[in-house]
């Protein structure tokens, strides 16, 4: 992830601070499932509480506010666990795949919380640097590559493509993404924009609570791809017609969006500084 200002991907902040987006540009084959996923800190420390808090924070009113996702746990990592590991640095935050390629990675997910070294100009906006990088960051983690990777970008999108590209867009190219690195607002501050949460709600379906369920109910009604690229869910209803077909191995959705494939030799995601998206 590049720092606002930086080109790197990474969460918008300073140059060197960016890192994962959505408009989606899905790895379809990298999607949770089923869709609660454990999280654990490979090093947390009595000073970093606070901190840790501020990413668990900006997790819950974003993507978990807005999807069926739940990130569960993050208490401190044993040996050996399943789901994302995160490792706190000061470096250039960033994941090491895309959605389930970091089941029990070690430091999988690298977040930063000092600043020291990369992108100093965070440390003046620490919890909007680190709740903006977070976002960004747990977006790659639910399988979304960056917004300007996708084929149908912009010639106005100078942003390099950076890290795996995705197999399954979602609606119309979106510079608002907090994917996105030529997002004028670095990762969108750390808001989703409304095709990202279009994105997110297709892939990891509604927030059950908006429904009047409850979580164990959405999960045994996880979301599923059925026959010619329909969308099913456990439960026998059917996705939004949006949802079709266009030519085998591929599925169109009426949103922004892509899944993402691995690239050969393009595995790294990052935001980078303020004023730069790297991922």
């Amino acid at each position: 992830m590049e720092a606002p200002g930086s080109g790197e991907l990474a969460a918008p902040l300073p140059e060197d601070m960016r890192s994962s987006a959505s408009e989606l540009y899905v790895a379809s084959s990298t999607l949770w499932r089923p869709m609660t996923v454990p999280v654990c800190w490979e090093n947390p420390a009595l000073g970093n509480d606070i901190h840790r808090q501020w990413v668990r924070n900006a997790v819950a009113r974003t993507w978990e506010a807005r999807s069926g996702v739940r990130f569960a746990g993050w208490g401190a990592c044993p040996p050996t666990s399943s789901g994302i590991r995160i490792a706190i640095n000061d470096e250039g935050p960033h994941v090491k795949e895309l959605g389930n390629r970091l089941n029990g990675r070690a430091q999988g997910m690298v977040l930063n919380f000092t600043f020291n070294n990369w992108s100093p100009d965070c440390r003046n906006t620490l919890q909007y640097c680190i709740e903006t990088i977070a976002v960004h960051e747990f977006g790659h983690a639910m399988g979304f590559a960056h917004e300007q990777n996708r084929p149908d970008r912009p010639s106005t999108c100078t942003e390099p493509a950076q890290g795996s590209s995705g197999d399954w867009a979602i609606g119309p190219w979106d510079l608002s993404s907090v994917m996105n690195y030529c997002n004028p607002n670095w990762s969108g501050h750390g808001n989703l924009s409304a095709t990202d949460v279009q994105g997110a709600q297709l892939t990891y379906g509604i927030p059950w609570g908006s429904l009047g369920g409850d979580w164990v109910a959405a999960q045994r009604g996880v979301l599923g791809f059925g026959p010619h690229g329909r969308v099913h869910s456990g439960l026998g209803r059917r996705a939004p017609p949006q949802v079709v077909s266009e030519r085998p191995g591929r599925v169109r959705l009426g949103v922004a969006g892509w899944a993402a494939c691995r690239r050969p030799g393009s595995s790294v995601h990052g935001l980078g500084p303020p004023g730069r998206v790297r991922a």
